[in-house]
């Protein structure tokens, strides 16, 4: 296995572990449960699980990988937030959105080939990064950025769910 495609499948595999985490979580709380702040003054839970769905949604057209399933849910969760009077989706609407958005998002990472994957990856996070106005932004080559935006976003959603949940 070349090197791309091992950190391609350590990547998806940390993703697929991310999600299974966040499942276990979010299918063992009631609705009042959901509805509780993580702490203080602070995101209830059904918004914090709302955001991760539309972010999540929002990697298909990061990554190449089509169009958003759920573009509605960035008024709520991700352009709002928590608390300003949207109306949030019922829970068993909001369950149906995050399974619909990460299996297809998993099932699309499993059947994508590890080269498309990465230069697609490159393609849209090197063209985000190197909107400036210098001609050789740092860092902004093909050769010098290999993002791994899955490993990347798996890391952070794990550091989220750890964090928001357990401490």
């Amino acid at each position: 296995m070349t090197t791309h495609k091992l950190s391609v499948q350590v990547a998806i595999n940390s993703w697929g572990l991310a999600v299974e985490r966040a499942n276990k979580i979010f299918s063992s709380l009631t609705e009042d449960e959901l509805l509780r702040e993580v702490a203080p003054g602070k995101n209830r839970l059904i918004y914090l699980w709302g955001h991760l769905t539309a972010i999540h949604d929002a990697m298909f057209p990061i990554l190449g990988l089509g169009e958003r399933l759920h573009p509605e849910l960035d008024a709520i969760f991700v352009s709002s937030p928590d608390k300003t009077g949207a109306q949030l989706p019922p829970v068993g609407e909001l369950r149906k959105y995050w399974d619909e958005v990460n299996g297809k998002l998993l099932s699309q990472f499993a059947t994508l080939a590890a080269r498309r994957m990465v230069a697609a990856a490159l393609r849209n996070v090197r063209g985000r990064l190197c909107q400036r106005s210098d001609p050789e932004p740092t860092g902004c080559s093909p050769e010098s950025n290999q993002p791994h935006v899955l490993a990347l976003g798996a890391d952070n959603f794990g550091y989220q769910i750890t964090f928001r949940f357990f401490i």
